[in-house]
C-alpha cells in the first residue's frame, strides 16, 4: 500500500515538473513575432526562436537600420542575456563592430552563435550579420 502512495506521489511530481518546464521554457502563450503589436521586447529570449532564418527575420524587424545601440543592448543583453564584445578589427573607419553572443542554458549549448552588429560613429545600426553570415538588411547603393 505504501509503495502505491509513493509511486502516485512521484507521478504527480513528474507531471508538475513537466508542465512547469513546458510553460516556462516553451512559453506557448508568449508573443514571439516582433511585428505583432502585443510583442514585448523586454521579454525577448533567444530560445524562443528555433532556426537561424527565424532569428534573422526577428532581427530584421526588431532592429531596422538606424536603430540606436542602446536599444539593441537593452533587448539583447538585458532581456536576452547575451554578452556583448567589441571587435577591435573594424573594417571601416568610424564603424564599431559588436559581437552579441547568445547565452547557453541547460537545454541549449550554443557554440558559434555570435551575431555581429555594425554601428556608425553615432552608435546607430548600419548592418547585422546574424551568425556571422550574410547581411540581414539589404542595402541598395
Amino acid at each position: 500500500m505504501r509503495m502505491k502512495t509513493i509511486l502516485k506521489s512521484l507521478t504527480i511530481v513528474m507531471i508538475l515538473a513537466a508542465s512547469a518546464y513546458w510553460l516556462w521554457y516553451a512559453a506557448p502563450f508568449k508573443v514571439k513575432d516582433p511585428s505583432d503589436p502585443k510583442f514585448n521586447p523586454d521579454k525577448f529570449a533567444f530560445r524562443d526562436y528555433n532556426s537561424k532564418d527565424e532569428l534573422t527575420n526577428v532581427f530584421r524587424v526588431l532592429f531596422p537600420l538606424g536603430t540606436g545601440k542602446e536599444k539593441v543592448d537593452k533587448i539583447l543583453v538585458k532581456s536576452g542575456r547575451a554578452t556583448a564584445i567589441v571587435n577591435k578589427n573594424t573594417v571601416k573607419e568610424g564603424e564599431v563592430y559588436i559581437n552579441y553572443n547568445e547565452p547557453s542554458d541547460l537545454f541549449r549549448s550554443l557554440k558559434g552563435t555570435g551575431h555581429n552588429f555594425v554601428y556608425d560613429s553615432n552608435n546607430e545600426l548600419v548592418q547585422i550579420y546574424a551568425y556571422g553570415g550574410a547581411p540581414v538588411h539589404d542595402i541598395k547603393m
